[in-house]
């Protein structure tokens, strides 16, 4: 048994990613609510009651706590209620006390093993709020192992494999069960795969992925130190670390068994990099290329200023000859220092009221 849990600020982005983002499944993999202690049975209900209580705390910026409940793929089948007495036990064990927070449990049937989703309001219904526990991820570790032993589960030991691959994302699920369509960085795991069957040389597994239009880079140093492997299917380009570190440099030698000698392999590694060369994608500026600004370009020029001062001079000495007052405002109001200038201001305000402007 495995949980992970995440927190977030929406109630409704929650409830539509554990109810409704399965709605275009057949019906036998239809979400299902199995527990919890909630009166809705839609993701607008349940939002508007977690809603409800959360505006009693508006000040908790994340009131949304999500748990995600795996059980071992060879799991025995666990009816409703079992999976709903796990969950109702998975919280009590925490430190959730049932009857003080909201909370509804999920059973999802669109994967290999059965699984399950908690949606737990953080803040009570006292107003109190759900704190986050000192090393939460081992106490939650600790309570899975107990339930396992005391529900008579098949216990999951290896939560976090060294080289595990990356799983589908629900795009591709999705694709792939409604449309028949694999993706490309599918395609390339099953590609790899096969040409690393039977525990190949490097070369010859770089032969293989050629023969089947996969192109390969190596992230070589001067050094000849290998730090990395790309793959290039179609137009999708990816880094072996985004299919999983089963498909790394590294992974490839200790998972899948792809054998490396570097004076053998090194140079068949250096063709095929060179080989993508001119292939990668184009880098965006960071900043856009702007022609400058004319006014601050002649700014910059040098008496472009003591010119501009001389032309308000003159203006202002002619004016003064037709409004006195006026010019006199004008000069005081350039020579004055910053906190005169508002008295200047002010009278300019009065002279052009007392005129009707």
């Amino acid at each position: 048994m495995i949980a992970k849990i995440t927190r977030g600020s929406s109630f409704r982005g929650a409830a539509r990613y554990v109810i409704d983002e399965r709605r275009g499944l057949d019906r036998d993999h239809q979400a299902e609510i199995v527990g919890g202690n909630m009166a809705g049975r839609t993701s607008a209900e349940l939002a508007r009651e977690f809603e409800a209580v959360r505006q009693q705390r508006p000040d908790i910026r994340k009131p949304v706590e999500h748990v995600a409940l795996s059980f071992a793929r060879d799991e025995r089948p666990l009816s409703n209620d079992e999976m709903a007495r796990l969950a109702d036990e998975y919280l009590k064990r925490r430190g959730h006390d049932p009857d003080r927070v909201q909370y509804v449990v999920v059973r999802h049937r669109d994967k290999d093993h059965q699984h399950c989703h908690i949606l737990l309001n953080r803040i009570r219904t006292d107003r109190t709020v759900v704190a986050q526990q000192y090393r939460e991820y081992l106490r939650s570790m600790e309570t899975c192992r107990a339930l396992e032993r005391d529900f008579g589960l098949r216990p999951v030991r290896n939560e976090r494999p060294r080289f595990e691959e990356r799983a589908p994302t629900r795009a591709e699920d999705r694709m792939a069960r409604d449309r028949g369509v694999v993706s490309e960085k599918e395609q390339l795991k099953a590609l790899i795969h096969g040409a690393a069957k039977d525990g190949p040389t490097m070369s010859e597994f770089l032969r293989r992925l050629r023969a089947k239009g996969v192109q390969v880079r190596a992230n070589i140093a001067r050094t000849g130190h290998v730090s990395g492997m790309s793959y290039r299917l179609d137009r999708v380009a990816v880094k072996g670390s985004g299919l999983g570190r089963a498909y790394s440099f590294e992974g490839l030698q200790k998972e899948q068994g792809v054998r490396y000698d570097r004076s053998r392999d090194l140079p068949a590694l250096e063709r095929a990099t060179r080989a993508t060369k001119g292939l990668e994608p184009l880098r965006r500026r960071r900043r856009p290329f702007r022609l400058p600004s004319p006014s601050r370009a002649l700014g910059r020029l040098p008496g472009y200023q003591e010119v501009r001062t001389a032309l308000w001079l003159a203006h202002n000495m002619e004016l003064a000859s037709r409004a006195p007052g006026r010019a006199a405002l004008n000069i005081a109001e350039r020579l004055l220092p910053p906190d005169a200038r508002t008295a200047v201001r002010v009278i300019r305000s009065v002279i052009d009221l007392s005129r009707g402007r």
